[in-house]
């Protein structure tokens, strides 16, 4: 792969004979056009694709979250990158056919101010969620107007709910209202806070599952 700024034409993005180009990053690239392959994918090779296919499948919805809340980033990597780099290696289990999610190892940020302590969840009447946690904004890189973010996953329809500043750090609880229609589904929860001024995040935590009522 090659870059450039100012070639005999500039930038351009397409297929010309041989060569395609593209941004990465915002910086004009070429590459080789490449060759498909007329040879047979090996199992390790579709079981490789899968997992792929699933890691994108789940965190693609969030990517924009996560491009803001994960990690710092890095010469050649985005925010999202690491998230993917950590989801494929921690956070996915492996069966005989397939793989599933280990949602306690899920992240969904990862940064220096600190997080929840004894944070519980407990679903309540007309598609409530009561989230309680206890405020340390008297310790160390935490502050009391940190903000509470929360993000839920519906299993059964691949989606996410998203309480984005839905509360502050000093304030120890928040109600969360979902859609009447995940009434009787399974949520998987996250949640984690940010301080404003900094811009940064702590690590999430992971606080488990609901069954909406």
């Amino acid at each position: 792969m090659a870059t450039f700024n100012n070639g005999i034409l500039g930038g351009f993005s397409g297929t010309v004979g041989a060569v395609v180009g593209t941004t990465w990053r915002g910086v004009p690239v070429m590459r080789s056009k490449p060759k498909k392959s007329t040879k047979k994918p090996s199992p390790a090779q579709l079981r490789n694709r899968l997992k792929f296919k699933m890691m994108y499948a789940f965190m693609l919805p969030i990517k924009a979250f996560l491009n803001e809340s994960f990690d710092q980033p890095e010469e050649k990597k985005s925010r999202f990158d690491l998230a993917k780099s950590y989801f494929l290696k921690e956070a996915m289990i492996p069966t005989a056919d397939s793989f599933i999610i280990d949602y306690p190892k899920v992240l969904i940020s990862k940064g220096p101010i600190r997080g929840l302590v004894d944070a519980s969840i407990t679903a309540q009447a007309d598609q409530k969620a009561l989230l309680q946690w206890t405020d340390n904004s008297a310790l160390g890189l935490a502050y009391a107007k940190d903000v509470l973010s929360a993000i839920a996953y519906v299993p059964a329809t691949q989606d996410f709910i998203f309480f984005e500043a839905a509360a502050q750090r000093h304030m120890g609880e928040v109600v969360l209202q979902f859609p009447e229609e995940l009434h009787d589904l399974t949520l998987e929860v996250w949640a984690t806070f940010k301080n404003k001024e900094s811009k940064q995040y702590s690590t999430s935590d992971y606080l488990g599952s609901i069954t909406v009522v």
